[in-house]
């Protein structure tokens, strides 16, 4: 099973660039990867009419629209920012094209637009994307919101990883929550090379029905030993009533888990997606890093 070698991760100008930046480079470290750091500068246009939506300007014309652009490249500067930095300090070289020997690398691209569109159609180019979605009502922005992050999920067609709230400094514990549906197999296939790199995986399941083993996340034990992973165990922790994906979540972190593989439910629903209650929860900002494929 081959690594991964090149990982989107965008640059948005927010409090979340840090994170974002310094989770794709932790997995750029694991697997000698080239990382595209993309920034989207949006349009003045697309700008302003985001900004009425929320709060009407209260002074002239020409100074409102100069403080959209102002902040453009205010946004597009602390994207570089957070860009060099951490380049500088995991000292990561930055060169575009791609790498005749095995090493990290890095390369930063801007482009204009509407950010999730630009987002979608680069993430397509990779073998994986790094994002982090905002937390409501936490403060500063920091990342897309759950829904243009379930767009990029569901319309790219990659995994994605989502960042936690700090940057991992291993991924030697890999939690897998399983359900007996195709995204979750999607999933693991996803995370295959972080599976391999792993010392220890832990599958789990909640049995959502009265039979036992319901979903043959045994099944998924075996699949993994069939590929050489001995370390894989299995835990059915017994479920809460109305814990919700939050349950999981907890067994995960109990576990030591560096990071959280899970497949993303959903159905498309006039042009929209809606998301079952566990995927909402882990898009709607958790504290552990999600891989999550559809």
């Amino acid at each position: 099973m081959s690594g991964i070698k090149s990982i989107l991760v965008p640059a948005m100008g927010d409090a979340g660039d840090d994170t974002r930046l310094a989770t794709a480079a932790a997995v750029a470290q694991l697997f000698q990867a080239h990382i595209e750091c993309l920034h989207v500068r949006a349009e003045i246009g697309d700008q302003l009419a985001s900004t009425l939506s929320v709060q009407p300007p209260t002074i002239a014309s020409a100074e409102f629209m100069a403080a959209i652009a102002t902040e453009v490249e205010r946004r597009a500067h602390e994207a570089r920012r957070a860009f060099d930095t951490v380049c500088r300090t995991q000292k990561i070289p930055v060169s575009a094209g791609i790498a005749t020997t095995a090493a990290v690398s890095a390369d930063w691209r801007e482009e204009s637009g509407d950010d999730v569109e630009t987002l979608i159609v680069r993430a397509c180019r990779h073998d994986l994307a790094v994002v982090r979605c905002e937390m409501p009502r936490q403060g500063p922005s920091r990342g897309l919101p759950p829904d243009s992050a379930g767009a990029v999920l569901i319309r790219a067609g990659v995994p994605i990883l989502l960042a936690g709230a700090t940057a991992p400094r291993s991924f030697a514990t890999v939690a897998i929550a399983w359900k007996d549906r195709p995204e979750a197999s999607r999933a693991v296939t996803g995370a295959m090379p972080f599976i391999a790199a792993a010392r220890k995986v832990v599958v789990m399941t909640v049995a959502e029905s009265a039979a036992p083993g319901g979903y043959a996340a045994d099944a998924v034990v075996e699949r993994l030993r069939w590929h050489g992973y001995e370390a894989a165990e299995l835990r059915c922790p017994a479920p809460e009533r109305g814990a919700g994906a939050g349950h999981l979540v907890a067994e995960a972190v109990k576990a030591g888990a560096d990071l959280l593989v899970m497949g993303a439910y959903g159905h498309s629903r006039l042009r929209e997606w809606v998301f079952g209650g566990y995927t909402r929860h882990v898009l709607s900002g958790i504290d552990l890093p999600v891989l999550l494929a559809h």
